[in-house]
Order: C-alpha cells, then structure tokens, then sequence
C-alpha cells in the first residue's frame, strides 16, 4: 500500500512539473487586430512567457522554503530573481543554513552587484544573525561583500 502512495505522489508531482513548464513557456495567442504590415494569410500571433518573477518572486520563494528542487531549478531556469523582496528565497535557505541551495540561487548574478548592494549586506547580516557562518564566509571572501562594522561585531 506504501509503494502505491508513493507511486500516486511521484505521479502527481511529475504533473505538476509538466504543468508548471508549460506555464512558464511560450504561449502563441492569436493577435487582437492584425498588424498593418501584415499580408494576408499570414500568421498573426503573440507569444507570451510565464513570469518566474510574478508576485514579487512568491513562487521562488515558497519553492526554497519547501525544498523543492526541481521547482527551484525550473523557475531559475526562466529567469527568476533570486533577490526579490530584499532577497527573501535566499534568506530561507540562510536559515535552514544550506549553503548548497544558498549557492545554487546566486549562482547567476553578478558578484559585483551584490558587494554594493543593500541585499548584500542585508543577506550577509541575516547568516550571521540565525549563525550561518560558513555562509556568511561565502558571501565574505567568494561574494566580495564587506561587513559592516555592526556586523563584525556579530561574527565570533
């Protein structure tokens, strides 16, 4: 019986993420009004992607909090900013002090945006607060952020 619920979840999550994709992909609508350069019978379509970013990076954000992997790499994958509402997704990962997750999400930005940036020094403060040090390390020597003098004091 424990093998068919297993079974029953793998199956509705691969549905998801299926779903999910498709969401996130190229959608081709019919335009409202054809263009005016357009020659007749020609295709008069717009194509639309999902916004990984929507709701203010909510999806990101709920993905990391529950540790789903590959809903984290999808929405990554499309493009999703990782340091939405002061960089909340990543704060969650701070505080389950996963630094594996931590570099997964910040994998694709630029280093220099972060060293002088206030989510830089609001990510670096939050590891040191919930003592994530060898994250906070990371964002020290590999990201470039320098601590504030408050945050020194913080750091054992």
């Amino acid at each position: 019986m424990g093998s068919q619920d297993e079974a029953s979840q793998s199956a509705k999550q691969t549905a998801a993420m299926a779903f999910l994709r498709y969401l996130l992909g190229p959608i081709k609508l019919p335009a409202q009004a054809p263009a005016q350069e357009s020659q007749p019978g020609e295709s008069t379509t717009v194509t639309l992607n999902g916004d990984p970013d929507s709701h203010q990076g909510y999806y990101l954000a709920r993905a990391v909090h529950l540790n789903h992997l590959p809903l984290v790499d999808l929405l990554l994958t499309h493009g999703a900013n990782p340091l939405l509402k002061l960089g909340v997704a990543i704060k969650f990962a701070i505080g389950r002090k996963d630094e594996r997750m931590v570099r997964w999400l910040m994998a694709k930005l630029r280093p220099s945006f972060l060293q002088y940036s206030e989510v830089g020094q609001e990510l670096l403060t939050h590891a040191v607060k919930v003592d994530a040090q060898e994250i906070a390390y990371f964002f020290i020597r590999e990201k470039g952020i320098a601590p504030t003098l408050q945050t020194l004091s913080l750091l054992r």
